[in-house]
């Protein structure tokens, strides 16, 4: 399981994926 996080124009996204990348 790996923790995503990233910002994206004035916003931020965290999300968990599980054995893939977006």
């Amino acid at each position: 399981m790996t923790l995503v996080r990233y910002t994206s124009g004035s916003y931020t996204v965290t999300h968990l994926s599980v054995g893939s990348a977006v």
